[in-house]
């Protein structure tokens, strides 16, 4: 795994909404393709969700964000809710704070 596949990870594990959901159990990051692959266990589900995520690393006034535009899910009706939400909201952006967002901004 490179630097910025682990400083995309370090984000990632720290956010809030998917803390909220529920639990990673595995989270792999390959940069070179914008994709993330994260199995996550939802709160009130039996077993961990696989989920797959593009993203793309935007700075903009001196901030850095993870945009992800496109996310699926091994359960149909969970990628449907999400891709309707997409469609409707747009892209979902997550600020990369701190020495995460500096180490984006140097090797994205």
């Amino acid at each position: 795994m490179g630097f910025r596949d682990e400083a995309l990870r370090i984000a990632l594990k720290q956010n809030k909404t998917l803390q909220k959901l529920g639990t990673i159990h595995s989270l792999n990051i390959n940069t070179d393709t914008g994709k993330i692959e994260l199995i996550l266990g939802l709160k009130g589900e039996p077993s961990p969700i696989q989920f797959e995520a593009y993203y793309e690393i935007i700075v903009e006034d001196n901030q850095t964000f993870a945009q992800i535009s496109k996310i699926t899910s091994e359960k149909e009706w969970i990628s449907q809710i999400l891709n309707l939400w997409l469609e409707n909201n747009g892209p979902i952006r997550q600020e990369l704070k701190g020495f995460t967002g500096g180490l984006a901004k140097i090797f994205f």
